[in-house]
Order: C-alpha cells, then sequence, then structure tokens
C-alpha cells in the first residue's frame, strides 16, 4: 500500500456500481460502491493481518450484470491484483465435478465467470448453495491430492463470481434462502465506457498496466482512509454482522428474480391468483378464513392444500397448479419459507390442534 492517484481505479469501480450515475458524478458513495469496498478492506485486511485459523471469514462476492459491461474485469484487474495475482476456479469442485482442490489451494483468489453448464434444478442449485456456504464460512478445508492422503489445512480464500443477469442465468445460482443470504453480497453492474480507450492491443495493455500501477494507492485508501459505515455493521435486527466484514446486500433487482424461481413464490403466486367457488371468492373471503374475513385466511397446510387442489366441497380455479406443486412440494415447507421470505404475508402460531397457518391479502 502507498498512498497516491486511484482515479483510474476508482472509475472503473464507481462507473460500473453507482447505478445513480447520468453521465454526471455524484458527490457520495452509493451503496453498492460501499459494498465493493467493505469487501475489498476485509479482504486485504485479513490477507495481511491474519494467519491461518483465524483469517475473518469473507462472503461471496456476486457481479451480475450484462454480457460487456465489465463485471469480469472488476475481478481481474481489480480484486485479482489487489489480493496479489494467484487465482483458481473453483466451480468444478464445488458442483462436485471433480474431488481434487490443489489449485484452488494455491491461490488466494477463488475466481468464478458465469455458471455455465451448472444445472438449474432446484435440489442441485441449493446443493451447490451448500458448498458456497462451505467455502466461506468454514475454517479448515480437507485437500485432496492425487495419491497423497487427504489433510485439513486453513487456507485464506476470497471467493468471486461475475454472471449475466439474464434471468435464465440467474437459475443457476442459489435461491437467496436465509441460511445462505447473509453469505453473499449481490451487486448489479451497470454498462460504462472504460476509462481509457481500448480499441487495439496496445491501448488494452496500456489499460491493464494503469490499473495496476494504481492498486497500492487503492490498498492505502483502503486501510488508511475508508471506513466501514456503521449501519453496515450490524444486520436488520440489530445483531453484530461483523462475522463476514459487514452485513450482507442483494440489488433488490438480483434478489426479486431469485426468489420469483423458488417453489415457495411460485406457491404464493397461486394463493393469490386463486378464486373458489361460483362466487369466486379470494381465499381470505371465504366463511371459512378467519375472523378476520377479508383480510386474513387461518388454517393448518393441509387445510389450505385441500382448497387450493379442489380437493373437498368448494371449487378452485387453480386445481391444476396447486396440484402439481403438492406433487413435488411440501406445502408446510413451502410455508415455512414464506414465513421467512415473506413476513409481510405469511405468518404461523400453535394452537392445541397443531400449527396454524395465517395468509394476508396482498396489499
Amino acid at each position: 500500500p502507498a498512498e497516491g492517484d486511484w482515479s483510474i481505479v476508482r472509475e472503473m469501480i464507481e462507473g460500473r456500481l453507482d447505478l445513480r450515475r447520468d453521465g454526471e458524478t455524484v458527490a457520495e458513495l452509493s451503496d453498492q460502491v460501499i459494498y465493493f469496498h467493505a469487501w475489498c478492506k476485509t479482504c486485504l485486511t485479513s490477507l495481511l493481518n491474519g494467519k491461518p485459523g483465524s483469517w475473518t471469514q469473507r462472503p461471496l462476492l456476486v457481479l451480475a450484470g450484462p454480457h460487456g459491461c465489465g463485471k469480469s474485469r472488476l475481478q481481474v484487474s481489480i480484486i485479482n491484483g489487489l489480493l496479489g495475482g494467484r487465482c483458481a476456479n473453483p466451480k468444478a469442485f464445488l458442483t462436485g465435478k471433480e474431488s481434487f482442490n490443489a489449485n484452488m489451494v494455491k491461490a488466494e483468489h477463488l475466481m468464478m465467470e458465469e455458471l455455465d453448464n451448472v444445472s438449474q434444478k432446484m435440489e442441485e442449485r441449493l446443493a451447490f448453495g451448500e458448498s458456497v456456504k462451505a467455502l466461506v464460512a468454514n475454517t479448515g478445508v480437507t485437500l485432496r491430492l492425487m495419491r497423497t492422503d487427504p489433510m485439513t489445512i486453513t487456507p485464506f480464500w476470497a471467493a468471486s463470481l461475475s454472471m449475466n443477469n439474464d434471468p435464465d442465468k440467474l437459475r443457476s445460482f442459489p435461491p437467496l434462502t436465509p441460511d445462505f443470504a447473509d453469505k453473499v453480497i449481490m451487486l448489479l453492474v451497470r454498462r460504462a465506457a472504460l476509462p481509457m480507450p481500448t480499441k487495439t492491443d496496445e491501448e488494452k495493455e496500456s489499460l491493464n498496466s494503469a490499473l495496476a500501477a494504481q492498486l497500492p494507492a487503492y490498498a492505502h485508501f483502503l486501510l488508511n482512509e475508508f471506513e466501514v459505515p456503521t449501519d453496515l455493521l450490524t444486520d436488520d435486527e440489530g445483531n453484530d454482522a461483523t462475522r463476514f466484514g459487514c452485513r450482507s446486500y442483494h440489488h433488490p433487482a438480483l434478489a426479486l428474480e431469485l426468489y420469483d424461481d423458488t417453489p415457495s413464490a411460485e406457491l404464493l403466486v397461486i394463493i393469490d391468483a386463486a378464486t373458489f367457488g361460483d362466487d369466486k371468492l379470494k381465499l381470505w373471503e371465504l366463511p371459512s378464513a378467519s375472523k378476520h374475513a377479508g383480510s386474513v385466511w387461518e388454517g393448518s397446510a393441509i387445510e389450505l392444500e385441500k382448497l387450493l387442489t379442489g380437493d373437498g366441497d368448494v371449487t378452485s380455479s387453480v386445481k391444476s397448479e396447486a396440484s402439481r406443486t403438492s406433487r413435488f412440494h411440501s406445502f408446510p415447507r413451502l410455508l415455512a419459507r414464506l414465513r421467512e421470505d415473506r413476513p409481510d404475508r405469511v405468518a404461523q402460531h400453535r394452537v392445541n390442534s397443531g400449527r396454524r397457518w395465517q395468509i394476508g391479502r396482498p396489499v
């Protein structure tokens, strides 16, 4: 680290992550820029000051944006250079397609570009998420080499992923379940002109050289000038969030896309679309709903499943859709997930007869 000019590095970062820009520079940093700085500061501070077994844990940094927006360049030119220049792709190991991880152990930066050939099946996405959780949260890892007995080691790893924000591409990423979401920072990357021309090979080399030359000044800024804002040091409940350097962040557009693709979100769509009987009543308008008829339905998961699938005295407009969901998923499990993801719509309480669910009408 050395004090100096890092204007080109700054433009690379802010030009892609400050979504408020519209041709004019804004005075204060955007949330996304702050989270990028906070993640880099956590990684760099731990790398310089930590020791094996006591590294500060770091969440997975996801940079999602359209093709050609520069997300990979942020990984290669900024993050990789900041951490010393050694990188490895852990994708095959994380997806179970490769059991040996020697190449990962030789690198500080675990860098993935896109999730091509990664399954979009929900169970395999969840399994991939479990592998990522172990990667960023566990202190030790089993080193597996050919013709060598496995051993436990404690490497320094900082993991980043760049991917297209197209909905079809995002379907390979794990859903943001509560136990996974706090281990991920997801930033939306915008298209922006590079700080220097790159039409020729010589111009590309000039940009790469300029960025590399300014990384010591960026490192000095992170270590000596940038302070993680206090509101990033606690989560929404006020609990300490410094285990991973700062609280997690998911750009709303990316989080919504991932949420909409989950079975629990599909169930909520079915509930909202459902009408019952000849009068085409909504769920919360049924006479049997609750004392809050017209605004809240209350009942068991089995009662809800029977209503939606038309397995009773009342006809359902979503019989086929609900039956398909019921065939592949457990309604109690989906409702439990909705209670976590959408507490504004779904709640649960216990009575002598068991668990009762409350589903409110959409506002």
